[in-house]
């Protein structure tokens, strides 16, 4: 176990830390004493082998409020549903032939901003030519790597959630086969309950017929409303209203942003994917083993064609 020296956390920008103390109640005197409770509370789950870090502890505190119970039982979900979804979470290497064919697609780009910018992350993922020939179970696999990333480097991702804008442009009837239902329901589970980042909108465009029936019925009856109020699949973009006003520019330069092609983004953020290689081969080590779970609350409550979304929730 490391112990917690607050050094250890990355500093917030001033405006970013106004926001923390407004918006989540963070409580900076608090910190090493929250994260010793949550480090004390994973000591006794056998059941899960946990980086326990206070970088990565702060990310679930934050994303949660600082609310105790919710924390622990996302930091549990975490570690269980990246053992139960392995199509997502499993042989993750970024020099893998399967994830380099995403990365060459250039299908995901978490766009960057001005330093000063506190809003939530966006994240551009692009169905494209490239892409379809891609199975989407794969495409998720490495925006969900990309996620990763984010939680341990981006600070405003925990703070301020995050909008991913989907553009669906080269999707034809044989590629939606692909999503199936439990293609489907397993994307949603994972962005609504493992990831301790707040979805703050999900934006589709080029959104063709197939696509809001998938939509309307497979993933709509498990959100509530308040998450289906943020999702918007259109056909026609107003990018302000899509992505704010701040982050228009840095939009990629085909929708009409003023600095970088998508081209220059998505190898960008490609390097960076390949240099955390080390990291994510590591990550194969932190699992949950449901066998040493303390109480058994049966394998259904968190999966399973009923039980799937049953702990959803949002903030």
């Amino acid at each position: 176990m490391c112990s917690t020296d607050i050094q250890s956390i990355r500093p917030l920008s001033r405006k970013l830390l106004e926001k923390a103390l407004k918006e989540l109640g963070e409580e900076p005197e608090r910190i090493t004493e929250q994260l010793g409770e949550i480090r004390k509370w994973l000591a006794g789950q056998p059941h899960l082998r946990a980086r326990n870090d206070d970088q990565h502890l702060i990310t679930f505190l934050r994303g949660c409020k600082w609310r105790y119970q919710m924390t622990i039982q996302k930091i549990d979900n975490f570690y269980t549903y990246r053992t139960d979804i392995p199509e997502f979470f499993k042989n993750r290497d970024p020099l893998s032939e399967e994830i380099t064919a995403v990365l060459k697609a250039g299908c995901i780009i978490p766009l960057s901003s001005k330093e000063s910018y506190i809003g939530p992350k966006v994240i551009i993922l692009i169905f494209n030519e490239a892409g379809v020939q891609i199975s989407p179970i794969t495409i998720f696999k490495v925006l969900f790597m990309s996620f990763d990333i984010l939680m341990n480097d981006d600070d405003n991702v925990a703070i301020s959630g995050f909008k991913l804008l989907c553009d669906f442009d080269a999707v034809h009837p044989g590629y939606m086969l692909q999503f199936t239902p439990t293609a489907l329901k397993n994307f949603v589970a994972t962005i609504q309950s493992l990831y301790p980042m707040r979805m703050k909108g999900i934006i589709g465009r080029n959104v063709p017929t197939g696509v809001n029936v998938l939509y309307n019925t497979i993933v709509k009856p498990f959100l509530n409303e308040k998450l289906r109020q943020r999702v918007s699949l259109k056909n026609e973009m107003n990018w302000e209203e899509a992505v704010g006003s701040e982050m228009v520019s840095f939009l990629p330069k085909e929708y009409g942003g003023e600095f970088f092609s998508l081209k220059e983004m998505s190898d960008e953020w490609n390097n960076k994917i390949v240099n955390y290689r080390n990291w994510f081969l590591e990550e194969e080590n932190y699992i949950c083993q449901e066998h040493l779970r303390p109480h058994d609350t049966g394998h259904s409550e968190y999966f399973g064609t009923e039980g799937l979304f049953r702990n959803l929730s949002v903030d």
